[in-house]
């Protein structure tokens, strides 16, 4: 996920993180800031602080986000991937999609 707040409102990705959760799963979506170079609408910490709001917003769609798919998604996944030492609060979380992943195979 990046640039994404350029071009939709924060309940249109919420919807979209609700959807590629029903597709792919939350274990396989990384966030990450925006690119150098492109002038942003928004600091990257207001960006992170309205991904971290999706677990209420995703209620009000009729959806739901849990702080362990977010926690997956600002970090858990990325370090994962590059099998980096995950962050305290994060590690448990990262460590049981990827066995979720591997049931999915």
């Amino acid at each position: 996920m990046s640039l994404w707040q350029h071009w939709a409102s924060p309940d249109e990705i919420c919807k979209a993180l609700l959807w590629l959760k029903d597709r792919v799963g939350l274990d396989r979506v990384v966030f990450a800031s925006d690119m150098a170079g492109i002038e942003v609408s928004w600091t990257l910490k207001e960006w992170a602080d309205q991904v971290w709001s999706f677990k209420e917003i995703s209620k009000q769609l009729g959806g739901e986000i849990t702080q362990e798919e977010l926690e997956l998604v600002m970090g858990g996944n990325a370090a994962r991937l590059m099998a980096l030492e995950t962050p305290v609060g994060v590690g448990a979380s990262a460590r049981s999609s990827s066995n979720n992943t591997e049931e999915r195979k």
